[in-house]
């Protein structure tokens, strides 16, 4: 993650977008674990808060509530990119319980 600290210093605003998941060990993506959660976290604060979040991560249909929320944990930082993914979850929250 200092190689992509130090990318964000230096290119920061030439940042069109992020893609966001995990990475197994033949280079798949997949669900954002713990490990991936925290180096996220460590960049946060390095990402233009216009910079959209591309979520690539491979899981079933059943689990995508799940990993909405582990990319917002991760990227916990309030910015107006987040505060966009933070009202989706909330209103597919809503609409899920008024199901």
């Amino acid at each position: 993650m200092i190689t992509a600290i130090l990318m964000l210093n230096h290119f920061g605003d030439r940042l069109k977008q992020i893609h966001v998941s995990d990475v197994g060990p033949l280079g798949e993506h997949s669900a954002v674990g713990i490990l991936a959660s925290l180096a996220f976290s460590r960049i946060v604060q390095h990402v233009p808060d216009t910079c959209p979040l591309i979520i690539e991560s491979i899981v079933a249909a059943s689990f995508i509530e799940r990993e909405l929320a582990a990319v917002l944990e991760a990227f916990e930082e309030p910015s107006a990119v987040h505060a966009v993914f933070h009202d989706y979850w909330e209103s597919h929250k809503r609409a899920r319980d008024n199901r």
